[in-house]
């Protein structure tokens, strides 16, 4: 891929990535593989075309033979703008993380597979974070009976980016957040006989995704489950809204989930859990806000 220029090969990561091909091999299906989606084709083409008078000859003749396109399908310079401002278009940049409000176009996700470590201790700790640039994160909490989450975004008016914030209150003493106490144990009754007795260190893994639409989502975010074990995971910048926020939560491998839907292509959180893992209520939410209140399970491996 060297031969290419650098926006020919971030077109080919693109694609590599989105259509599940391999440059510049040709699969058995690799024709079908172009072809099955008509939108992101014609989003591609788009790319291409905004990037044509960067791409050499070589670039340009390698790129479109690999992709079955021809020149006559590749946008002229007058049709960029207008079919920009396409619904369905910006659906496939935004959501699918090609596109970012400050990087308006040939974004390529970059996959993190080495997360950020944060200790969250006492008082009440908080994270704050640009939507559109990609992190990954795993929070470790000191040990406690369980906290309060409150996970928040809006929108930067001026540049279009979500601006997100996680914030928790935890508790230390085991009184359910200051609630009436056992005369005899001196506790507050607990929600479930299945919690810890003594405090517990939890985890969170935070995924800031600019975007879920990617093909490769739900793989990735699973990976990062099954390696790191959290009681807890919050995704945040997905970019979706309703039914298509649901159904993308339906093929993760979560039990349970919240939501708040995206503001049109910016912002959108899901947090979401197993019931191994722990028991959550939610508290209140509004279209930007959701307050949670989460206790550990009891896990048969006391080591996790």
């Amino acid at each position: 891929m060297e031969h290419l220029t650098l926006e020919a090969q971030q077109i080919v990561r693109i694609c590599q990535a989105e259509m599940r091909l391999h440059y510049p091999n040709r699969h058995p299906r690799h024709s079908y593989a172009i072809r099955r989606r008509s939108v992101l084709r014609e989003t591609i083409k788009l790319l291409i075309a905004m990037y044509w008078q960067k791409f050499d000859l070589r670039s340009k003749e390698s790129l479109l033979a690999w992709l079955e396109f021809s020149n006559f399908e590749i946008p002229s310079a007058e049709e960029i703008p207008h079919k920009l401002r396409h619904n369905h278009i910006q659906h496939e940049l935004y959501t699918r993380g090609l596109s970012n409000y400050l990087n308006p176009v040939l974004n390529v996700k970059q996959e993190i597979e080495q997360h950020e470590r944060i200790e969250m201790s006492a008082g009440v700790p908080t994270i704050n974070f640009i939507g559109d640039i990609e992190r990954l994160i795993l929070i470790t909490t000191e040990s406690n009976y369980g906290f309060r989450i409150s996970l928040n975004f809006s929108i930067d008016h001026l540049t279009g980016r979500a601006l997100h914030r996680l914030e928790l209150v935890m508790d230390f003493l085991g009184n359910n957040f200051g609630g009436a106490s056992c005369s005899t144990c001196g506790k507050s009754p607990t929600l479930s006989p299945s919690h810890p007795d003594i405090p517990t260190p939890t985890k969170i893994l935070v995924y800031n995704a600019t975007g879920v639409g990617n093909e490769n989502f739900s793989e990735y975010l699973a990976s990062h489950y099954f390696k790191e074990d959290p009681h807890l995971t919050v995704v945040t910048e997905t970019r979706l809204s309703g039914t298509e926020s649901r159904r993308a939560r339906d093929n993760l491998i979560f039990e349970q989930s919240h939501s708040l839907d995206a503001a049109g292509y910016s912002g959108g959180l899901w947090l979401l859990w197993n019931n191994s893992d722990a028991e959550v209520e939610i508290i209140r939410k509004t279209a930007f806000d959701l307050h949670a209140e989460f206790r550990p399970v009891e896990r048969e491996d006391s080591d996790a």
